[in-house]
């Protein structure tokens, strides 16, 4: 790993980011440092492309952010008891299985017929038609977001097969990446390792969150090749060599999500709209 800035330079200078204002930015609590470019007017994806290029050179993960320096790794966001430095919450996730660690949303049973019902409007906006409130309810009696989903799913596969992508619209770029203002480069070459460095609301503030999401985004990257290229704080952004290409595929990717993210439309939509895309975004807010 190159911790020279001159060193840096030379690693990036056949690239986009040539001639770029590097700045080092000690991380706070730790005896690390990272590098920070200040992007401009620079295309924020060929940007990143360009620093993920030079990867094997500079050993440094590239991330797109929307803070400046100390900022970026604060700890502010993280729980308040424990260690909370990057190496310890990297080493408490080693331990951790995913998707073993993720959650399950849980529903109050005297909501559950209303959900329910949201659920039937979204099948049949669909399909046209949908089974009725008390048929699900007869499938489904309690509260168990996964089973209905995944019984709306095949009920409508099998009156009308996914084909393709859906709802997801035009393949534009996720808006994370039109929050970014700066790039900077890691103290590690491991993609996973994001979380533990700069923080996701997502992974919440009430212990354990960031060593999940750091394990959840080892296997994501194995899997699909999904590399975390932009965080804002609310939003983590990926690119994804190999996304999901089977409609199951994705439902289960989507419940994972599901541990960071408070989905506002079903799993089985969201899963249809991540099929064959090559961009995710997680984005949870307060």
């Amino acid at each position: 790993m190159l911790s020279n800035a001159d060193e840096i330079r030379e690693a990036l200078d056949a690239s986009v980011l040539a001639d770029r204002d590097l700045q080092r930015v000690p991380i706070p609590g730790t005896a690390e440092v990272g590098f920070e470019l200040n992007i401009g007017d620079l295309d924020a994806v060929a940007a990143w492309h360009a620093a993920r290029e030079a990867l094997r050179r500079t050993g440094r993960w590239p991330l797109l952010v929307g803070v400046v320096g100390e900022d970026v790794y604060s700890r502010h966001f993280y729980p308040n008891t424990g260690d909370q430095s990057p190496a310890a919450i990297i080493e408490r996730a080693g331990s951790i299985s995913w998707p073993d660690g993720r959650r399950r949303p849980e529903f109050p049973p005297e909501d559950w017929e209303r959900v329910v019902g949201g659920e039937a409007v979204t099948t049949k906006r669909r399909n046209g038609q949908a089974p009725s409130v008390t048929e699900l309810l007869e499938q489904v009696s309690t509260p168990d977001w996964h089973a209905l989903d995944a019984f709306l799913l095949a009920w409508e596969e099998d009156q009308r097969p996914t084909t393709g992508r859906e709802y997801g619209g035009p393949p534009d770029l996720p808006w994370g990446l039109t929050q970014v203002s700066r790039l900077v480069l890691l103290p590690s070459d491991c993609p996973s390792v994001v979380p533990a460095y700069t923080h996701f609301w997502g992974a919440g503030g009430n212990g354990g969150g960031s060593e999940r999401l750091v394990s959840a985004l080892r296997s994501w990257h194995h899997r699909y090749g999904a590399e975390p290229c932009a965080a804002t704080g609310v939003t983590l952004t990926f690119a994804v060599r190999r996304p999901p290409t089977e409609l199951r595929d994705a439902w289960q990717l989507v419940t994972e999500m599901e541990s960071f993210i408070k989905l506002d439309d079903s799993i089985r939509e969201r899963a249809r709209s991540l099929l064959g895309y090559e961009w995710w975004e997680l984005y949870d807010r307060p």
